[in-house]
């Protein structure tokens, strides 16, 4: 009961968090979005992938180091945290051209959470 109770919760406020954003997004950062999403539900999905990438919900990851080891040349030892901000990895401009400003017509915004994990670079 406690599980479902946890995956309930934690689906309804990321979705209730995705939705503001959507709609803070649509009538604060760029108006016009607005009034093309009205004029054309075509652009429903394309706004839907890039608020995702624009309004990232779940902005960091921390994680336990469980074996020494060097990643990306940071040597790293057991028991030391790391904190993956997630939400930068949508912000990158190698990745996005122009990445802090609403753009619905971006070609690869669903690479959004494309994020690559590197085991080990010694």
């Amino acid at each position: 009961m406690q599980a479902t109770m946890i995956l309930l919760g934690a689906g309804v406020e990321t979705t209730s968090h995705a939705i503001a954003n959507t709609f803070y997004s649509l009538f604060y950062d760029d108006k016009s979005l607005y009034g093309e999403l009205r004029n054309d539900l075509e652009f429903v999905p394309k706004v839907v992938e890039e608020m995702l990438r624009y309004r990232f919900g779940l902005s960091r990851r921390t994680r336990t180091v469980k074996q020494d080891n060097n990643l990306l040349v940071v040597k790293l030892k057991k028991g030391d945290v790391v904190i993956a901000w997630m939400s930068a990895a949508n912000m990158d401009e190698d990745m996005f051209d122009d990445p802090f400003s609403i753009d619905i017509y971006r070609s690869n915004n669903k690479k959004a959470f494309n994020i690559q994990i590197v085991k080990d670079c010694t």
